[in-house]
C-alpha cells in the first residue's frame, strides 16, 4: 500500500483552468459538427449503394461451373465452405485436426502473476475552502493465464515473479489451401472471417516443456497450456464481387465509392443480407448522431466553465449555476444537432427533406383552416 498526499488547487489556479477549457470547447464544437454532418453523408452513401447492390447482384449457383460472363459482376452464393488437402495436423504437439477443418488454431498460454491497482482517495478539510486529497493505492496479485508474458519488473510487490519468456511453442494457424464455396475461391477478406473457435484439445506441461499426463489440482508459475482451436467447414451465403477464375472479393459501388460485401452463416436469401447491413448502418447513424450530440454538449458547456468556477466558492449560487450550465447547453446543443442534421438531410436527400417540410406545413395549414372553419360555425 502507498499513500500520497496532494492539496487541492486555489480558487485562482481553478478560475484560470477553467478559462483554459474555454479553448477544448472551442474545439470541440466543430468537431461535433463535422461528425453530424458527415454521418448523415455516410448514411445515404450506405443506402445508395445497398440499393444498387440490390440491383445489380446475380444468384450463382456454387454448385455449378464458374460462369465467366459474371466476371467483375456482383454476385451472391449459398454452399459450404471447403479447402484442398488432408486433415490439418501439429506435428509439435501431436495434434491432428477433423477433417472437415479448415483451419486449425495453436494457443499457447503461460500461468503467471498479474499486478492490479486499487486507488482510494479521501479528502480532509485543511481551511481556508481547501482540502487535501489523500490516495491510496493498494496493489492486488493474481495467477491468470496470458498468451504474452507480463513484465514483472515493474511489480511493486517483488515476491511475484514472473518468467521472461514462454519456453514451450508459440501461437500458430494452421489453414487448408485454397479455401472455397463449392466452385468459387475465397479471397484474403473471405478467409480472415473464418476464425477457429472450437477446442479440441488442451495439454499442459511444466515451464521447461516436461508434459503433465492430466491437468494438475494446482498449476505453478511458469506452468504452460497449449490449447488448440479449429474452424469447421458450414453452409454460407456471401455477395462479393466475382474475378477471375470465381475469386470472390469485395464489390466496389461506382456511384458511392462504397465497398459491398456480406459473409453470414447459414442460408440466406439476398434481401435477408442486404435488410441485415441497412440496420446495421442505421444503428450506426443512430450512435454517431449520439456522439456528434454529446461533444457539442461537452463543448458548449466548457465555453461556461469560467462563470460556473467564478461563482462556485458561493453556497447555493454555485451549484444553481452549474445546474442552469447543464441544462441550458444541453438544449442548445440538441437544437444546433437537429439543425445540423435537417440542413445535412436537406443537401443530401433534398427529395426527402422537401417531401417532409411540405407534409410538415401542409398539417399545420390544414390544423389552421380546421381551427378558422370551427371559429366561423
Amino acid at each position: 500500500t502507498v499513500t500520497y498526499k496532494e492539496t487541492n488547487k486555489s480558487y485562482g489556479s481553478k478560475v484560470k483552468d477553467a478559462f483554459s477549457a474555454v479553448w477544448v470547447g472551442f474545439i470541440l464544437i466543430p468537431i461535433s459538427f463535422l461528425i453530424l454532418w458527415f454521418n448523415e453523408a455516410n448514411y445515404v452513401y450506405a443506402q445508395k449503394a445497398l440499393n444498387n447492390a440490390g440491383k445489380k447482384a446475380k444468384y450463382v449457383d456454387s454448385a455449378s461451373a464458374v460462369e465467366a460472363e459474371k466476371r467483375d459482376q456482383l454476385v451472391w452464393l449459398t454452399g459450404r465452405t471447403t479447402g484442398e488437402g488432408s486433415a490439418l495436423k501439429d506435428a509439435q504437439f501431436d495434434v491432428t485436426a477433423p477433417g472437415d477443418a479448415l483451419k486449425l488454431q495453436r494457443e499457447v498460454q503461460m500461468y503467471q502473476w498479474q499486478q492490479t491497482k486499487h486507488v482510494d482517495k479521501r479528502e480532509i478539510p485543511v481551511g481556508n475552502n481547501q482540502t487535501r486529497v489523500e490516495k491510496t493505492e493498494r496493489f492486488s496479485y493474481s495467477k491468470v493465464w496470458r498468451s504474452s508474458v507480463i513484465s514483472s519488473n515493474s511489480f511493486v510487490d517483488k515476491s511475484h515473479c514472473n518468467p521472461p519468456e514462454i519456453k514451450v511453442g508459440s501461437n500458430q494457424t494452421f489453414a487448408k489451401p485454397n479455401l472455397s464455396v463449392g466452385s468459387y475461391k475465397l479471397g484474403s477478406t473471405f478467409e480472415r472471417l473464418i476464425v477457429p473457435n472450437d477446442p479440441v484439445s488442451t495439454k499442459y506441461f511444466q515451464y521447461y516443456g516436461n508434459a503433465y499426463p492430466s491437468a494438475p489440482a494446482e498449476f505453478k508459475i511458469g506452468d504452460t497450456r497449449v490449447i488448440h482451436k479449429v474452424a469447421r467447414a458450414k453452409e454460407v451465403t456471401i455477395l462479393a464481387r466475382q474475378g477471375a477464375g470465381g475469386e470472390l472479393s469485395e464489390w466496389v459501388d461506382n456511384s458511392t465509392g462504397r465497398r459491398v460485401w456480406a459473409y453470414e452463416n447459414g442460408k440466406k436469401t439476398l434481401k435477408e443480407i442486404l435488410d441485415s447491413k441497412m440496420k446495421t448502418e442505421g444503428w450506426l447513424c443512430v450512435v454517431l448522431r449520439l456522439v456528434g450530440f454529446g461533444l457539442m454538449w461537452l463543448g458548449i458547456s466548457m465555453t461556461w466553465e469560467p462563470l460556473v468556477a467564478i461563482v462556485d466558492p458561493v453556497p447555493i449560487l454555485g451549484p444553481l449555476v452549474d445546474f442552469a450550465r447543464n441544462v441550458g447547453t444541453g438544449l442548445l446543443a440538441a437544437v444546433l444537432s437537429l439543425m445540423t442534421i435537417m440542413v445535412a438531410w436537406l443537401y443530401y436527400r433534398p427529395f426527402i427533406a422537401v417531401t417532409v417540410i411540405a407534409g410538415c406545413l401542409a398539417a399545420i395549414y390544414h390544423k389552421e383552416l380546421a381551427a378558422a372553419f370551427a371559429s366561423y360555425m
